[in-house]
């Protein structure tokens, strides 16, 4: 994979999680035993018009570069004919199976690649994988002043709590900046009580290498000198989302989260002209609070008919699947 990238390198210019940095990463930290990262790429008259970032396992399986850290996937390619054209030329790469999930269905190029794998002549099906939460946002105080009131008051309420004990906001994005931030963060999720990270690694790696291409905003709220809470955005032109969030258990009467929450809200939608905030992954019921829409990332099985393993693959879970959404329609119809 990584001796393809000088050429395909350039189609992955969209930021954050469609960058060479972000597949890097996952494939340095999260590839299993026997895994190997590769790409899947068309080649044009001028070079390649379209990847697809993939991990090559046994048996003529695959499954998408992603891990539990993905909230977004899909190819990179010049247009959405590129797109359909690498999903319709993967039925002659794959052998037995092909995962894919994490995937955004509203983006063209994902919609455009989906429509080609489904002639590609794999057999495929889609499920829900996980909720995102997301809004479009015009400024920050039309934003702000459409938060519930509970919302709002307690920023009001703790943000003056914590001026008094001498709390301060930073943001964290230039490339030396980064580098401290990241022993910073790493110390606050230690602290926080949440589950240990499952790549432990990755978290560090990733933020090193979307912080050169300014993809990456890591804010602090400190009291007194400590870091006591830590946000981290991933920036896509225009979009980001919201990726991690922890805090030290012990400030839990400040709100830190939230307040956080509001300050990195009125400091990047301004300065970077944000247009869209979402929230990654999972349905958490504090994110209905600060993002009033939600939708679904997809995922995708594909097997291949012609092989014994392929058809086993097919029973087993793309009939259940196709039957259960059947099912759907028939309860929503009656």
């Amino acid at each position: 994979m990584a001796a393809i990238w000088p050429e395909a390198g350039p189609l992955f210019s969209a930021g954050a999680e469609r960058s060479e940095g972000w597949f890097s990463a996952l494939a340095s930290q999260t590839l299993g035993p026997g895994e190997e990262a590769c790409l899947a790429v068309v080649r044009g008259k001028t070079g390649f018009t379209s990847a697809l970032p993939l991990v090559r396992m046994k048996g003529g399986c695959f499954r998408a570069l992603t891990a539990p850290y993905s909230t977004s996937f899909g190819p990179a390619a010049l247009s959405g004919a590129d797109a359909y054209a690498l999903g319709e030329k993967l039925g002659k790469l794959v052998s037995r199976r092909l995962d894919l999930d994490a995937m955004d269905m509203g983006h063209p190029l994902n919609q455009a690649f989906s429509e080609g794998l489904n002639r590609s002549g794999l057999v495929t099906a889609s499920y829900r994988h996980f909720a995102n939460w997301y809004e479009d946002i015009e400024s920050f105080e039309s934003f702000w002043a459409t938060r519930p009131a509970r919302v709002r008051e307690t920023v009001r309420r703790k943000g003056r709590k914590l001026e008094a004990a001498g709390g301060s906001f930073s943001i964290l994005s230039a490339p030396d900046e980064i580098k401290q931030g990241i022993s910073r963060y790493g110390d606050i999720y230690a602290d926080s009580g949440k589950a240990p990270e499952p790549h432990p690694q990755f978290m560090g790696l990733m933020i090193e290498k979307l912080a050169t291409r300014g993809d990456v905003q890591l804010g602090l709220l400190s009291i007194d000198g400590k870091a006591v809470a830590a946000q981290l955005w991933l920036v896509r032109g225009r979009d980001a989302t919201i990726f991690k969030l922890a805090h030290r258990p012990e400030f839990s009467r400040f709100s830190p989260g939230t307040l956080l929450t509001h300050w990195m809200f009125s400091q990047l939608v301004p300065a970077l002209n944000l247009k869209r905030v979402d929230f990654g992954r999972g349905d958490d019921r504090y994110k209905r609070d600060w993002l009033r829409f939600c939708t679904f990332r997809r995922g995708i099985i594909a097997c291949n008919p012609t092989s014994l393993a392929g058809l086993r693959d097919i029973a087993i879970d793309i009939f259940p699947t196709w039957g259960a959404r059947m099912m759907r329609r028939v309860s929503a119809a009656a």
